[in-house]
């Protein structure tokens, strides 16, 4: 991967997002009548819901929850995928919406904790896909971080009131981004010590072949 620098612009976007995500919170815009996701409606009636109900949370504790690990991972995928992040984002948020509306039956969701669920799992699987070393850090770091998430997708291991379908469902739609943008980004980097290690053993093989000379009576 080649080097980066931290610029101010990295911290824009995500920060716009979870400044939003405060600001509906503290002047209580984000009322769950108007801002929720309710899974028993037709597409076109959930569909507002999609697109609102990340932006809403029940109290100031769902809100920081979501919001601290949610800036970090979006700053993360802004640095190592440039302006693809966008893209990257808007897929997870509208498909991790879209896949609880369609397999989640009479359900009702407010939060953002399924799109953060989508881009742990995105950049995780992206680690493990490519091969690349520095991804592999940044998976690292998020099960380091992030590890007991996992356990957000059992129903057993959550609190009421929390929805463990959407975590899976975002978990779900961050791998099959995973598998899709592959080859964006990032790759694997061949070094110049692992060239030099080809090098020797195709020199090793070329000393190994065996010479054959003919001979002929007339």
């Amino acid at each position: 991967m080649e080097n980066k620098k931290i610029t101010f612009s990295i911290f824009i976007w995500p920060g716009i997002v979870c400044g939003l995500m405060i600001l509906f919170h503290l002047n209580n815009w984000d009322e769950s009548s108007i801002f929720r996701l309710k899974t028993a409606d037709y597409f076109l009636d959930a569909l507002p819901g999609i697109f609102l109900s990340p932006f809403a949370h029940g109290n100031n504790e769902h809100l920081i929850n979501n919001i601290i690990p949610l800036f970090f991972l979006m700053c993360l995928i802004r640095y190592v995928f440039n302006k693809f992040a966008y893209i990257l984002f808007l897929l997870s948020y509208f498909f991790t919406g879209l896949l609880i509306w369609r397999f989640v039956p009479n359900h009702v969701v407010i939060g953002a904790s399924g799109v953060l669920y989508a881009m742990v799992s995105f950049l995780f699987f992206s680690g493990l896909i490519r091969g690349n070393r520095e991804l592999w850090g940044y998976s690292l770091l998020i099960v380091f971080l992030y590890g007991s998430m996992v356990w957000g997708v059992f129903p057993f291991s959550v609190e009421e009131g929390v929805s463990w379908q959407g975590h899976l469902m975002g978990s779900i739609v961050g791998f099959v981004l995973a598998l899709v943008f592959r080859e964006i980004g990032p790759q694997k980097k061949i070094y110049d010590w692992e060239n030099d290690e080809d090098e020797d053993d195709e020199s090793d093989k070329s000393e190994r072949v065996t010479k054959v000379n003919y001979h002929y009576r007339k």
